[in-house]
């Protein structure tokens, strides 16, 4: 008697279900190994990442609030966020690195002393020499966790992803069936490795854009410490100074002469450039400098500072407008090599970046800065006034090379 068909289709039932388990099993086998390999895989980038990207915004929020509590503390119209903006711009401003920022307040405190500017240095003269508009900047809902955690992502880039790629690869070996008796979810199990990994939250965005004032071509810093290595001694200028005094005037071409040679030996003995006293084409005095690529920036540096030195005492002693001045200033500046001009974004002279007594460059213009003339303040003191600079225009060329 052959079976029925209720026995068949049990017989068949029980065949079907063993191998549709088998299936699944491997299945599931399958899928949890692309999940454990995946997971394998992930675990040291991942790490990695984390530590690389921690250790960034560790340092950019520990740097950036030394950098509100050394130069933005002081600023009562600041909202907090506000400072918080600033400070993490001036940190981009100078490379991400907070040494940086203390050369460049080191630079404009040496700037002050040096070049005859007011002695009031203050961390606010620092920040108005670096911000555009500080007043401005406006913070929003900004926070330091933000905005050190935008700097991470910026200088760590995003992270691994082969995570995901492994997560999706295994959640396509479930595609177009729904056989899994217990199915198993790529997606969720990625998820929660993620969290298992600690990796650091994604911040949308990009840094606030501060405007900071344009760069000068030249550090003034140290043209200023190169033209004090060759001043002369506070007793001499003193002296030069009350004599040029007395003699307002009634000063000749020859003493201009004779006191420019004072200015320039005093120079010359405070260097390493040797020299030669030889007679001129005119027969007076002149001097022999070596040339070559050793001399010329110590020659450039000494002639500098001799004309400088000599602006400086007869802008001292209010005899720079003598005719016999103008014109003897005229030749000495002929064969100094002038500096670039500073300028604004605007391309307009930034004239608190200038050194009194330098000579500058700017296409066929030169001029030199002579500094400011003075005013008398609420208090009856004499102070420099900032919108009326001295600046004596010089006819000749850059010299060239030979010259």
């Amino acid at each position: 008697m052959g079976l029925s068909l209720f026995q068949f289709g049990a017989i068949a039932g029980g065949s079907a279900a063993t191998t549709i388990s088998k299936i699944e099993n491997e299945r599931k086998g399958n899928i949890l190994a692309s999940l454990t390999k995946t997971i394998d895989d992930a675990r040291a980038p991942a790490g990695e990442y984390r530590q690389k990207h921690m250790l960034v915004k560790s340092k950019a929020t520990e740097q950036i609030q030394k950098i509100i509590n050394t130069h933005f503390n002081n600023q009562p119209n600041m909202t907090e966020s506000a400072k918080v903006v600033a400070a993490t711009a001036l940190y981009a401003h100078h490379d991400y690195d907070y040494k940086n920022i203390q050369k460049a307040y080191t630079s404009s405190l040496k700037n002050s002393k040096y070049l005859g500017g007011s002695k009031a240095f203050s961390n606010q003269s620092f920040l108005d020499s670096q911000f555009k508009n500080l007043a401005k900047i406006n913070g929003g809902d900004t926070t330091l966790e933000n905005l050190s955690t935008l700097i991470a992502q910026n200088k760590v880039g995003p992270a691994p992803t082969n995570l995901d790629s492994g997560i999706i690869a295994a959640g396509a070996l479930d595609q177009g069936s729904s056989i899994l008796t217990n199915p198993i979810d790529p997606k969720s199990i990625g998820e929660k490795v993620k969290t298992a990994f600690n990796l650091p939250n994604v911040v949308d965005g990009t840094l606030p854009a501060v405007e900071f004032k344009g760069e000068s071509a030249i550090d003034l810093a140290d043209v200023a410490e190169s033209v004090q290595k060759y001043k002369m001694n506070d007793a001499q200028m003193a002296s030069w100074v009350a004599k040029a005094k007395e003699s307002k005037g009634m000063w000749k071409a020859t003493d201009w002469d004779r006191n420019y040679k004072t200015f320039r030996n005093a120079a010359i003995e405070k260097s390493k450039l040797d020299y030669k006293v030889i007679t001129g084409p005119n027969g007076l005095p002149s001097y022999k400098m070596p040339g070559g690529t050793e001399n010329a920036a110590l020659r450039e540096e000494v002639e500098r500072a001799s004309l400088r030195n000599f602006v400086i005492g007869a802008v001292a002693s209010n005899t720079y407008t003598e005719n016999n001045f103008k014109s003897y200033v005229q030749s000495i500046a002929a064969n100094v090599t002038g500096l670039n001009l500073p300028t604004l974004p605007n391309n307009e002279i930034d004239e608190n970046r200038l050194v009194p007594g330098m000579i500058y460059q700017q296409g066929k213009l030169r001029v030199i800065f002579g500094g400011f003339k003075t005013k008398t303040n609420v208090s009856g003191l004499e102070v420099p006034d900032k919108n009326n600079a001295i600046m004596i225009p010089i006819s000749s060329y850059q010299p060239s090379a030979s010259n």
